[in-house]
């Protein structure tokens, strides 16, 4: 025995393979398992590379993965340290690795939540709803609303309703349907995989041509549109009747919904088919509680009479337990004759509502290996107005109708349509802005026409600012400075030398601008701008109104190495276009200032001036016009506080109401209803300018009215005792009024009243805004 062990140590220092050694010179040392022991270890048990001395689980492989010294077979924590192996509800698993550590239960369903807090301790629901507040979660409750209907016969499941109305018997009660009107059914339509199930069993063969089967029991709940359903009837004719009741016959489609046709019905392919020569109409009911599904299939049944161009139909209609969906699959669902039509969808009862597969309801309709599904809710409502797409005439509520949306599912205020199409660019996904038959994303010209695609054009972005002088005005008058003001919302052409528009574009709140110039030859280009602001604003020419004043740049080349091109432009003062620029300028700053408050429709504003030419009332405003002139020495194209007073009586006359006569009038104390009428233009335009005084500036000289400072009999006159009797000043109407509206702070500690531009613009539109 003593020469065995022996033997065997030797071979063990002589053998690295564990095999004997035939005495050759391999020069292989054994290998120390242990390296940080004294002494030599060879013995690996469990054959993990770790030796015996210095494995802590030497009888089994990585048995300490998580090296916390607890072996793998009695480690509550396998793959978490756990050295002290604590275990806090005693359920077995460690503390650092239990989701639960304190409640016995632990977390059955995996969704986080402790089974002792979870209110579906069986089913995920991590988001813990409970729509009823029953303590019963949505995900697990029959009634999730708690109105004692369960959800699956509940057509509000969500919603309180108990007597369960539905005026257009679509499925969905009236008080949870986003159309609780509209007879068009709720139901949606989706296009899924072509998924035919296995051949049913249970053949039908006393159809016969026209035929229609006894009632097929169901083993499981199934509602459709609303009505609970146990029962099914099969007809010949390519469709199943819901319910015990029916009748054979409907050999002809109809086109849904329709109440003379079969009802609740699902028509898998409504034409008129005969089994009697061939094919095979079976069913069967296969899967498991909850998610069973009853088939009927129509397998190579034959046209009446025949088929002829398209070979017989193959189709299966499956009810699912678990969604309560109906999947129409097509193998070969094709007409007679190419002419024929057929019909493709589910109606509920009484014909009272439907839905079809798109393309599918009594047309010319053909389906090979193809597949839909119909299924309730949820409900449609792309501009989230709670009112369904199916009955909202605005579905994307941008304010168009949808018969005349150029993009009704998709919000397109703007309406644009490059390629004019009929289909607008923002829902167009291969426009075509030259109309040439090649889209944009692979026209080599996508501006130019080039039908054979033998041009290649250069592409230029041309960008700047477009601004006009303004007269620096100072305590005394015009400083003679000159400062740019930009132009903003300027609609902006870009012609070529034919003056052909090739390109356009909008200014954007600071004036700047960028478009993109397609060049498809040597040409030149302009960039053009009219003292117009399309639908609001617009400065004439008095001498000939039909003209309108335009600014212009000097022709431009453009160079094909040069991708972007800066182009600025200028309205200068000491030009007719910089006169009319700024009119246009001041005016808009103040329709801007009244859009703030107002959204209300109004009719365009039409600016009539020339320079040097004075109307005879000097100024003034009439029925949408502006006559502009001022006089002789006493220019007011500059003069922005006469350009808003003048604007003052256009809001007026839009969004508020005054009884003035009309008629001249210089500040003297006159008329009470001519002064309120001009009393608040002068306020209006001291609001907007943000400067409580009136200011009207001639060449010698400036007249100014500093509204916080009116004072005197003379200015008040007619106010004694709180009566209003004679006749009153328009600057007293303007200083009240703005004395309301600004806040006077310390220096009138008596004046706590302060409108501001919010309260005054109020008072302005509701108060003063009916007669």
């Amino acid at each position: 025995m003593r020469r065995l062990a022996l033997s065997l140590s030797l071979c063990l220092l002589a053998c690295s393979d564990g095999t004997p050694n035939d005495g050759g010179s391999s020069g292989d040392e054994p290998v120390d398992l242990c390296a940080d022991l004294p002494a030599l270890q060879l013995g690996d048990r469990d054959g993990d590379g770790l030796g015996d001395a210095c494995d802590p689980c030497p009888d089994q492989v990585g048995g300490d993965d998580d090296g916390d010294g607890i072996c793998i077979t009695v480690d509550n924590c396998p793959e978490q340290e756990n050295p002290s192996q604590a275990d806090y509800d005693e359920d077995g698993v460690g503390d650092p690795c239990d989701p639960c550590p304190a409640d016995v239960l632990g977390d059955t369903d995996g969704d986080g939540v402790c089974d002792s807090t979870d209110l579906c301790p069986d089913l995920p629901n991590p988001e813990q709803g409970d729509e009823d507040g029953d303590g019963i979660g949505d995900a697990c409750d029959g009634d999730n609303d708690g109105d004692t209907r369960d959800d699956l016969f509940d057509n509000c499941p969500d919603v309180w309703n108990l007597e369960q109305e539905d005026f257009d018997r679509d499925g969905i009660g009236d008080a949870c349907d986003l159309c609780p009107r509209d007879r068009r059914s709720d139901m949606r339509a989706e296009i899924i995989p072509f998924n035919p199930r296995p051949s049913p069993d249970a053949q039908l063969d006393d159809l016969g041509d026209d035929g229609l089967s006894p009632p097929i029991p169901l083993p499981f709940d199934f509602v459709f549109f609303g009505e609970a359903i146990d029962a099914v009837r099969v007809s010949a004719n390519g469709f199943i009747v819901l319910g015990e009741e029916g009748e054979s016959g409907h050999a002809r489609p109809k086109r849904l919904p329709h109440n003379d046709s079969p009802s609740p019905a699902v028509y898998g392919y409504w034409l008129d088919l005969d089994p009697r020569e061939s094919g095979r109409i079976a069913w069967d009911i296969r899967g498991e509680i909850p998610a069973r599904e009853f088939h009927v299939a129509w397998e190579e049944v034959p046209h009446f009479r025949g088929s002829e161009d398209g070979g017989p139909v193959s189709l299966q209609i499956i009810l699912s337990e678990r969604d309560q969906s109906v999947e129409i699959h097509c193998l070969n669902c094709v007409p007679k004759r190419p002419t024929q039509g057929a019909t493709q969808g589910i109606q509920g009862q009484n014909g009272r509502a439907a839905r079809v597969t798109p393309g599918g309801n009594f047309r010319r309709f053909r389906a090979v290996e193809s597949a839909v599904r119909f299924v309730k809710g949820p409900q449609p409502d792309i501009d989230e107005d709670g009112e369904g797409d199916a009955c909202d005439d605005d579905r994307d509520g941008d304010g168009i109708a949808n018969d005349d949306d150029l993009c009704p599912n998709h919000p397109d205020p703007e309406q644009l349509d490059s390629d004019e199409d009929g289909r607008g660019d923002a829902c167009n996904e291969a426009i075509d802005r030259d109309r040439d038959g090649y889209a944009d994303g692979v026209d080599r010209c996508p501006r130019t026409p080039n039908p054979e695609q033998s041009l290649r054009c250069v592409v230029t972005t041309l960008s700047g600012t477009v601004s006009v002088e303004d007269q620096v005005l100072g305590p005394s008058g015009f400083t003679g400075e000159l400062a740019p003001l930009p132009l903003p919302n300027l609609p902006l052409q870009v012609l070529n030398q034919d003056d052909e528009v090739i390109a356009e574009t909008v200014t954007d709140g600071e004036g700047r601008y960028s478009v993109v110039v397609e060049q498809a030859a040597d040409e030149t280009y302009r960039i053009r701008a009219e003292a117009v602001l399309p639908g609001r604003i617009s400065v004439h020419d008095r001498s000939n109104y039909a003209a309108r004043y335009a600014l212009e740049s000097e022709a431009i080349t453009l160079n094909p190495n040069q991708q972007e091109r800066q182009k600025d432009l200028l309205a200068t003062a000491d030009s007719p276009a910089g006169a009319a620029f700024h009119i246009l300028e001041v005016t808009s700053r103040a329709e801007r200032f009244v859009r703030r408050f107002t959204q209300d429709n109004a009719s365009s504003l039409h600016i009539a001036w020339a320079p040097l030419s004075p109307f005879d009332c000097g100024s003034c405003y009439s029925g949408s016009y502006m006559m502009l002139g001022g006089g002789v020495g006493d220019p007011d194209e500059f003069d922005d506080d006469v350009i808003l007073h003048e604007f003052g009586h256009y809001f007026v006359h839009q969004w508020s109401h005054d009884d003035s006569p009309g008629g001249r009038h210089n500040g003297d104390p006159t008329d009470p209803r001519l002064a309120y009428g001009e009393g608040v233009a002068t306020f209006f335009a001291a609001m907007v300018s943000g400067v409580g005084r009136y200011r009207d500036n001639k060449d010698d000289s400036t007249m100014v009215r500093v509204l916080e400072l009116l004072t005197g009999r003379e200015n008040f006159f007619g106010t004694e005792g709180d009566v209003l009797e004679g006749a009153i000043s328009e600057y007293a109407v303007a200083a009240v009024m703005f004395d309301a509206y600004d806040d006077s702070g310390d220096t009138e500690a008596h004046d706590s009243l302060h409108l501001g531009e919010e309260g005054s613009m109020r008072v302005l539109l509701e108060g003063m805004g009916a007669e």
